[in-house]
């Protein structure tokens, strides 16, 4: 077996900082961060928990959350220094999307080398929805960034053998685990190469058991440190709606969203390709100790979402960042060949043309990715000039409660969300923790002055509750807005029929 041993190069924590400039530089210069309406499809949903917590409200006992407390509660951080805009949270996020890329430069140079390295953190970059995730209010980033520098940090303790080291590794894992539980895929990589670090040194039982409190030390550190600034929720939200799922009367189920193998190659096809002629190279070569952190990740993620539902969009990240780490080491090797082989032999000649083709073909795609999502994001709907908003806006001095079902509304209309419905997710429904009965219930309690309902067809009990208490004032053909009659002091001739559009 080929042992490719580490680079001797130390782990250089100012790349990861040069990286995490650079990208966020680059990011502010093309993406809207100050003038997007929204930006992610979750977006709406953790912009206005940190608000409403910023306001005075207590996540989990009044603002329904199934997510951990940290991100929010960095969120309110930033709107008690900067105010309530969300750019400041939108650059947060850019900053820890560039420090995953650093993160992930380091680990791929270490292992597998520069070329490879440059090409995964470009292929990251490029990969779907990677631009738009770093620039949205969303966990998915952040959580990795963290959980990749506390990887990051397990291969500084093999490059220089410090313990402490091991211990800034473990708080990092736990800050990771507080911004979102899906950090935890990457823990089986970690055990692996916490393992085989270990047998390198030589270690013995002693060394093995010494090592790892040095990272459990590290992990309770942490919580120790952050939980007293941290409010906790209990067990059903933040556990059981992730693994709880019922069937709902004419609703979608959470297995009608498995894990799309196939979409994802064909939408990501260059670098699954790269990533399987890494994996060849792998086994002719065997270099089992190189790639043992990718391949081990990989799988884990794999198996996970074969067997877990439902999948959304932004878990591709998972898969992207071991699959590009193989497509890095795939480009390395064929660049090696493109230096090395005698050009006088046809067939070698044929090979190398092959390579720079397919080096030249995987640039083209990635740069024709990442344009097509910087324009989608300059097309998306803007703050300034916003009609719906302009709308809210009129009666906002005389708005208490605003219920949103496209919440972001909310957030920017600065404008008070029932707590208790700030996240109306299908999770929520399919652990049994709401139904169509107790949202209308809730929204009845609150007596909201204005509601904002997506255009669909509604029930017979939100026909009659709207057109008892609410005129209707502005539909932009995706939203409708209506507006308690108390407050416009006279009724509209409209009213609504069964099939009109609203809420459900």
């Amino acid at each position: 077996m080929e042992i490719v041993k580490p680079s001797s190069e130390e782990l250089n924590i100012y790349a990861i900082v040069s990286i995490t400039i650079l990208f966020g530089t680059a990011i502010v210069s093309v993406m809207p961060i100050s003038s997007a309406l929204i930006l992610g499809s979750d977006e709406g949903f953790e912009l206005v928990k940190a608000f409403l917590e910023h306001r005075g409200f207590h996540l989990y006992s009044q603002i329904w959350s199934d997510q951990p407390p940290l991100f929010t509660s960095c969120l309110d951080f930033l709107f008690k220094i900067g105010g309530e805009f969300a750019i400041w949270t939108r650059l947060l996020t850019t900053l820890l999307g560039g420090f995953l890329l650093g993160c992930l430069y380091e680990m791929v140079r270490y292992r597998s080398r520069r070329v490879a390295a440059a090409f995964a953190i470009l292929l990251l970059a490029s990969a779907p929805a990677y631009l738009s995730l770093s620039v949205s209010v969303m966990q998915e980033v952040p959580a990795f960034a963290f959980a990749m520098a506390s990887a990051w940090c397990l291969f500084r303790w093999e490059n220089s053998k410090g313990w402490h080291w091991l211990t800034i590794s473990g708080a990092l894992l736990m800050v990771a685990l507080l911004i979102k539980f899906t950090a935890g895929l990457i823990l089986p990589a970690m055990a692996i190469e916490f393992i085989l670090v270990c047998k390198q040194l030589e270690g013995t039982c002693v060394k093995y058991f010494k090592s790892a409190c040095f990272w459990f030390i590290g992990i309770l550190a942490a919580f120790e440190t952050l939980s007293p600034f941290l409010d906790f929720g209990d067990y059903n939200k933040l556990v059981g709606s992730h693994t709880t799922a019922i069937a709902i009367e004419g609703m979608s189920k959470a297995s009608d969203f498995p894990l799309p193998l196939l979409a994802l190659g064909i939408e990501h096809w260059e670098v699954w390709l790269c990533a399987v002629i890494g994996i060849r190279i792998i086994f002719v070569r065997r270099i089992w100790r190189e790639v043992a952190f990718p391949i081990t990740l990989l799988f884990t993620v794999t198996i996970v979402h074969l067997a877990h539902r439902p999948w959304w969009y932004y878990y591709y990240l998972h898969h992207a960042i071991p699959l590009v780490w193989l497509s890095g080491i795939a480009i390395r090797e064929l660049m090696i060949r493109l230096k090395e082989i005698p050009y006088e032999k046809t067939n070698s000649i044929l090979r190398s043309y092959a390579a720079a083709f397919l080096i030249a073909l995987l640039i083209l795609r990635s740069g024709t990715r990442v344009m097509g999502e910087v324009k989608e994001a300059r097309n998306a709907p803007k703050i300034q000039g916003n009609a719906m908003l302009a709308h809210i806006a009129k009666y906002s001095d005389q708005t208490h409660w605003f219920y949103a079902q496209p919440i972001i509304y909310a957030f920017h209309a600065r404008l008070l969300n029932p707590p208790e419905l700030a996240v109306i997710t299908r999770k929520r429904y399919w652990s049994g923790q709401m139904t169509w009965q107790e949202l209308l219930a809730s929204v009845q309690s609150y007596k909201p002055e204005q509601i904002l309902l997506y255009k669909s067809e509604m029930g017979e009990e939100w026909i009659h509750f709207l057109n008892s208490d609410y005129d209707f004032e502005f539909d932009d053909g995706k939203e409708v807005l209506y507006v308690a009659k108390s407050l416009k002091g006279k009724t509209t001739s409209r009213s609504l029929t069964k099939g009109n559009p609203s809420s459900f």
